[in-house]
């Protein structure tokens, strides 16, 4: 009974937009934030996250204001971004 009123409650708030707007409007520093929270709570060694973090870096900070100057937040950033030709 309460599992099926929180899926109803679930499905209002993403037809609404409240469950991820601050995420479509985040900036990369939020979004790498939120990944370093996971990958802690995920018991992840402090050395994986550093490597995790490199590669957010060097993904996000140096190529792709190189090769996509206009692509501003995480949210622009599409799948075919991520397949390398």
């Amino acid at each position: 009974m309460i599992r099926d009123e929180r899926k109803v409650e679930l499905r209002k708030q993403v037809a609404s937009g409240e469950n991820g707007n601050g995420r479509l409007h985040a900036s990369f520093d939020e979004a790498w934030e939120k990944l370093e929270a996971d990958l802690l709570s995920d018991k992840v060694t402090r050395k994986n996250v550093l490597r995790h973090q490199k590669i957010f870096r060097v993904l996000f900070e140096e190529y792709l204001p190189l090769e996509h100057p206009t692509i501003k937040t995480p949210n622009q950033v599409a799948l075919p971004f991520f397949i390398r030709r």
